[in-house]
């Protein structure tokens, strides 16, 4: 995740790259985790 955003958009562009992730299998996140 190499995103810049404001400080004031932090909070709802965590949360957009957090659902996201969430759509991916769980395989996939602990894929993503081994990085």
């Amino acid at each position: 995740m190499n995103t810049v955003v404001p400080l004031a958009d932090l909070e709802k562009e965590t949360v957009r790259w957090c659902r996201e992730m969430l759509q991916n299998s769980p395989m996939a996140l602990r894929c993503l985790k081994r990085r």
